[in-house]
């Protein structure tokens, strides 16, 4: 036959391909208790060192004497750390050596490589925190096809003509490459590793075919082996994929991302890390804020399976020799088409169909041209070769419209003026072939609708695209044919954004089709983005754990893995798993264009921990990988990671103006509404944040700053609290207890406000503005107005202990203020009573009740609840504030040796550090009026005149005059005992 029929072509199955490459990993670790640790993890050596927080290190590779070396210089660790790792074996480095640099405290670790085939990776972890250089060999495992040419990517025919390796030249083989010590890696189809036998397994690293004799080739299941490209051969710890044997209509070219980490078994679990437990998921994790900027992925948009086949399975062109002029033409037609010679063989077709226009060979001709022309467009997307394609092929079905081609030959003009984008030309084409009474009921027809439906999807017509897929799955006997339609209807759905319809059709479509789920990863993709856009975050979790262990090595692989990372973070995980999902992208993705979103957000993670110098080469860093990424709004979403490293760094001036700057060049942008959000929702955080830290001279600076643009008219509850808690500091209590009231208002009618970020702190509690009230009306001297508010406080349990004590606190003053101190005593004794174990809290509670017990005349049992406190880990300021009660309390009571020893601690700069510092002129005055008192003069005389330059001169002076009158006094005595008249006088 000249060519294949196109039945032949349309039902043509490939026979099913598959490979697994196992890694088996095995893991050794020493010192495991060390700072310092070395493991072999899988064909990965791991250098290991924990300890620090904030890791300021540098790695270096160099060559001397033929030897290649890496030189990490790192700060901390101490030398003998390193002794117990310095002669450990292994096949990546010969040799440690640890070399001390006294000047700035670091080490220097030298690694002297056992190859320069072996490449370093060098990465931090932040829980626990870790430092890591890996190791490993960087080699490209390549085959050869049956003429001995190497080609990474190229596919062994399952059906390539081979006789059988025997069994004895297959063992022989085998033990060759036992003893050569060269790993084994499984090639038989669709099994598992486990099951294989030693005949199903064979030498990849090297293997080349012309190694065998021609009597000896592969068995079958080696010929169906797929040729891998690897970048790397590093595979992390229990890393390893199967690729599943595919089905009769699987498409494989979707699948195309060269993993940078070598292959992992989808058998094995090794995504398990990103499950979530139940318990580590927040308990009512909230919806995702609108301020909250995660970039829209594009849709997956699958090519269409049938198609894919169509060009796999070319029309194959043979010409028996006659002894014709006729016949001598058109084999050197067939000559220039094999040379793809296409502008010679167009003239050659032109001349051929003027010089034998009634030839049998015509209708070759003008396919072979087509085809000629087809293929050189695909190569170099010149418009013209297509149009000249298209040409050669009307002319074959206007000439011979009873062709073994006209079918696919029809078909195929549609879906290359789709590949063309020529939306309205393949709808035409498309029609015409749907409309053919040929083709009734066939499945070319079905085809043809099915990109109809496409192009009316493109042509923004969703409604008539939806009718035809509904109307293909209903008509179509084919399941292949109404899977493709079940799934291609989820795709026009996504365009609209009716995600709920998305979540469903997907869904169904799974349901009825399981046995073709595999060949549709934009059903498991779209879908995870249909839930992530409806905030259905658990479900769209699982939905990219699905695609990331179905689709490893898919396009959009990247993109999965990057958003399960996202997702964890939205539902509350760990953070180091969110960080190690984005970690993951890049180890195992490289460089590429679709794992920018996940080094995005690393950076930003990684801002907090950063000097100056290194957080303005990330910032560079970033603003570079932003402009290698072609998705829409990436800048924005690199604005919004860098304004979030700001926040995480505390800086949120900085946080601010980068928002500001990139609204300001781009205030037209898609989604701005989000930057502007973004923007007063940082304006909002920076109060808060300042406002936590005391600074509320700074909270009314910056509200003053924003109030007349960004944010006004749009404060938040937390604003308003803020506010009034500055107010209430200044001792503006009227106006702080306005501002209470606005946030209580809020709060009511606003519990948990769409502008609070992921990075935000909680909204204040009702019962913290309640608090805060009462507090500012007592402070007002409005004790009545203090107790009412106060009674409102009924869920006391949800305020922080802080807060608790405050509330008991303020409770005790105003029993005291109504004079019933043992109920101000009862209070106040509770609260040391159950938070005893948190002695620095209750410091002022037991302040105040100490000095009740004075004011009840009980002196002695408030000095014992201080000392008693005194025993107990407490923080030197507190210990000061207890001392300097215990010495008031003991003045009051007249009890001078209690008050002395208190005030010796006090102003003692061995025993109170804080002394050296601080301003202790009361004190010292008050030590030194003691032993004046007591009449210990020379003691009060040492205590008064160690008054230092910081403390203050009043004190000092007073004492100064108290000791010039005390030596008057003397010196008066003195002289009065001289006198005889004066005898008896004092």
């Amino acid at each position: 036959m000249l060519f294949h029929s196109l039945m032949t072509l349309f039902l043509k199955s490939h026979a099913a391909i598959t490979y697994i490459i196992i890694s088996l990993c095995y893991t050794k670790a020493w010192s495991s208790d060390s700072p310092v640790q070395l493991k072999t993890q899988g064909d990965t050596l791991s250098f290991e060192l924990t300890g620090q927080n904030d890791w300021n290190y540098d790695l270096k590779r160099s060559v001397e004497k033929n030897q290649t070396k890496v030189l990490l210089t790192v700060k901390g660790i101490e030398s003998d750390n390193y002794d117990r790792i310095k002669n450990i074996k292994n096949p990546f480095i010969t040799g440690i050596k640890v070399i001390p640099n006294a000047v700035d405290g670091k080490k220097q670790i030298e690694f002297t490589l056992s190859s320069n085939k072996v490449e370093t990776f060098d990465y931090l972890t932040d829980y626990p925190s870790k430092l890591i250089v890996d190791f490993y060999y960087n080699e490209k495992f390549k085959t050869a096809d049956n003429n001995g040419e190497t080609d990474d990517t190229k596919i062994i025919d399952s059906q390539t003509k081979t006789s059988k390796l025997s069994k004895n030249n297959q063992t022989v083989q085998l033990k060759k490459m036992k003893k050569s010590g060269s790993r084994l890696v499984g090639l038989s189809q669709g099994t598992n590793s486990q099951d294989e036998t030693d005949e199903d397994r064979l030498y990849f690293k090297n293997f080349r075919n012309d190694e065998f004799e021609e009597g000896n080739k592969p068995t079958s299941k080696q010929i169906a082996a797929i040729k891998i490209k690897e970048k790397s051969s590093r595979n992390p710890a229990n890393d390893y994929l199967r690729v599943d044997d595919f089905q009769s209509a699987n498409n494989s070219s979707d699948e195309k991302v060269d993993l940078k980490a070598g292959l992992f078994n989808g058998d094995s679990d090794q995504f398990s890390r990103f499950k979530l437990k139940s318990f580590e998921i927040k308990s009512s994790y909230a919806p995702r804020a609108a301020v909250d900027y995660f970039i829209q992925y594009p849709l997956l948009d699958r090519p269409f399976s049938f198609w894919t086949k169509m060009k796999e399975n070319r029309p194959e062109y043979e010409i028996q020799p006659e002894n014709t002029e006729e016949n001598k033409q058109i084999r050197l037609i067939k000559k220039l088409y094999d040379k793809k010679r296409t502008l010679v063989l167009r003239q050659t077709t032109d001349w051929y169909a003027n010089k034998y226009p009634k030839s049998k060979y015509l209708e070759m001709a003008y396919a072979m041209t087509a085809d000629s022309f087809v293929e050189s467009w695909e190569k170099d997307n010149r418009s013209q070769d297509m149009d000249w394609a298209q040409s050669y092929y009307k002319k074959l079905m206007d000439n011979y419209p009873q062709s073994a081609l006209f079918e696919r030959t029809s078909l195929a003009t549609g879906f290359l003026d789709l590949e063309k984008q020529n939306y309205l030309g393949a709808l035409r084409k498309f029609k015409l072939h749907s409309d053919n009474e040929k083709f009734k009921n066939k499945n070319s027809k079905y085809y043809a609708d099915l990109g109809m439906s496409y192009c009316l999807a493109k042509l923004n017509k969703i409604d008539d695209a939806i009718k035809i897929v509904d109307e293909v799955e209903d008509a179509a006997q084919d399941p292949l044919v109404k899977s493709e339609a079940a799934f291609r209807k989820g795709d026009f759905l996504m365009v609209t954004e009716k995600y709920m319809a998305v979540k469903d059709q997907y869904t169904g479509a799974a349901k009825k089709y399981p046995q073709y789920i595999q060949n549709y990863p934009n059903g498991v993709f779209n879908k995870m983005e249909a839930l992530f856009r409806l905030d259905l975050n658990l479900e769209a979790h699982a939905a990219a754990l699905d695609f990331i262990q179905s689709f490893p090595r898919h396009d959009y692989a990247p993109y999965a893995l990057t958003r399960l990372g996202e997702l964890l973070e939205i539902l509350g995980a760990p953070q180091e798993k969110a960080v190690g999902a984005y970690l993951e992208t890049h180890f195992r993705y490289g460089d590429s264009a679709k794992t920018i979103v996940a080094r995005l957000h690393l950076l930003s993670t990684r801002m907090k921990g950063m000097k100056e110098i290194e957080l303005k080469t990330t910032i560079e860093k970033m603003n570079e990988l932003a402009q290698k990424s072609d998705l829409e709004n990436i800048e924005q979403f690199k604005s919004t990671m860098i304004s979030d490293g700001y926040v995480r760094r505390k800086e949120f001036d900085q946080a601010i103006k980068t928002l500001l700057s990139f609204y300001q060049n781009s205030p037209s942008k898609k989604n701005s509404e989000q930057v502007t959000n973004r923007i007063k929702n940082s304006i909002h955080n920076y109060i808060q944040f300042l406002s936590e830290n005391g600074k509320h001279k700074d909270v009314l600076k910056v509200y003053k700053q924003y109030a007349d643009n960004w944010i006004r008219k749009q404060e938040r509850a937390d604003t308003f609290f803020h506010l009034g808690r500055a107010y209430q500091s200044a001792g503006a209590y009227g106006e702080a207890l306005k501002k209470y009231e606005l946030a209580e208002l809020k709060l009511s009618s606003e519990r948990s406000p769409a502008s609070i970020s992921s990075l935000d702190g909680a909204m204040p509690k009702m019962e913290e503005v309640y608090l805060s009230q009462a507090q500012s009306l007592f402070e007002q001297n409005n004790p009545q107005g203090s107790e009412k508010v106060l009674d409102k406080i009924k869920n006391p349990d949800v305020l922080s202990a802080p807060d608790q004590i405050a509330r008991v606190n303020l409770a005790s003053h105003l029993y005291e203020k109504r004079g019933d101190i043992d109920t101000a005593i009862r209070y106040l004794s509770e609260v040391i009573r159950v938070w005893k174990s948190q002695p620095d809290l209750v410091a002022d509670s037991a302040i105040r009740v100490a000095k009740l017990w004075n004011k009840a005349e009980s002196p002695q049992r408030g000095i014992e609840i201080l000392d008693h406190l005194l025993q107990e880990k407490i923080s030197t300021q507190n210990i000061r504030k207890i001392y300097r009660a215990k010495s008031d309390i003991a003045i009051e009571a007249k009890l001078s040796d209690i008050a002395i020893n208190s005030l010796t601690y006090i102003v003692n700069p061995q025993a109170n550090p804080v002394a050296a510092n601080q301003d202790m002129a009361r004190e010292k005055y008050q030590l030194g009026e003691l032993y004046f008192e007591k009449g210990e003069m020379k003691k009060a005389e040492d205590t008064w005149s160690s008054f230092a330059d910081k403390d203050d001169k009043f004190w000092s002076q007073l004492a100064n005059e108290k000791m010039k009158s005390a030596q008057w006094q003397g010196e008066y005595k003195k002289y009065l005992k001289r006198i005889p008249a004066a005898v008896g006088v004092q």
